[in-house]
């Protein structure tokens, strides 16, 4: 029987958001999301319109005005300017983003305002944590594994209902990364910044598809089913409410917040301490 091993965690994303450009170069419109016209006018040939957002992402004062909108703590300000310059610095990270940008601006023709302005407010952080997210499944399997490890920790450390909301999938991006950067904010400037590398490798090996994505055969699926679902149900056949975690693993809905935050937790725990290859197996799994 295969396990639901639940992503505990999508990725702390760069802290940019579409709606930190309106009034500058972007702005809500009866149509949509459009140039404002003072680049229009100055800005018919696409390459151009690139040049200039690509500036302006790349520009400290709008780095430090997204990592302020985002209420990051004073002390870790640095860190995350850091991440924002290194990863808006990637030339394929900039192309890649802009290219899917400008397709959005094209088709974006909602009719509803509240709903454009949805969009434009969670289109940047969305982009930014399925590019990584993904990416990460392309990393060594140790740096996988450390990536878990954070996961495994943003559990411990977040409200149970935050926690339970991340299980449940209930967050929309901008909210994800703000819950994230309250949850990391106990973690030390070198930890964070470990956590943060890891996410820019990713990001940077998804934009350029490098290295490929390792396969996991129907044979080593099973593996790990076997290997993970018998540490699982010995785990919650000694927990004294482990008759009712094991609802869960078929319908999240049997479970109270903090009951789903105690079996994500469990089975992230078993993921991460698997070793060898068949813990190389087990955290490839996860990504799958």
């Amino acid at each position: 029987m295969k396990q639901r091993l639940i992503r505990a965690i999508t990725g702390l994303c760069l802290t940019a958001s579409l709606t930190w450009l309106d009034g500058g170069f972007l702005v809500s419109t009866e149509r949509g999301l459009a140039f404002h016209p003072s680049m229009v006018a100055h800005a018919s040939a696409e390459a151009v319109i690139r040049a200039e957002l690509s500036r302006l992402l790349r520009d400290p004062e709008f780095q430090t005005r997204a990592i302020r909108q985002m209420e990051v703590p004073p002390g870790q300000e640095a860190v995350y300017l850091e991440h924002m310059e290194k990863a808006w610095g990637n030339d394929a990270v900039m192309s890649v983003f802009l290219d899917d940008l400008l397709q959005l601006i094209e088709v974006m023709q909602l009719d509803d305002r509240e709903a454009r302005r949805n969009l434009t407010r969670n289109f940047a952080s969305a982009w930014f944590q399925e590019k990584s997210f993904n990416g990460v499944r392309r990393l060594k399997s140790e740096e996988q594994r450390e990536f878990f490890r954070f996961a495994l920790l943003l559990t411990k450390v977040v409200s149970t209902e935050h926690c339970a909301a991340i299980a449940r999938e209930e967050l929309s991006a901008p909210e994800l990364a703000r819950v994230e950067i309250q949850g990391f904010s106990v973690l030390p400037t070198a930890t964070l910044r470990a956590y943060l590398g890891i996410l820019r490798k990713a990001l940077i090996a998804e934009v350029t598809e490098h290295p490929p994505v390792p396969t996991l055969g129907p044979s080593e699926r099973m593996v790990v089913e076997e290997t993970i679902g018998a540490q699982l149900f010995a785990a919650l056949g000694n927990h004294p409410n482990g008759e009712r975690l094991a609802l869960g693993l078929d319908n999240q809905a049997y479970l109270s917040d903090a009951e789903l935050c105690e079996l994500n937790t469990m089975i992230l725990d078993l993921a991460v301490e698997e070793r060898g290859q068949i813990g190389e197996w087990v955290i490839r799994y996860m990504l799958l």
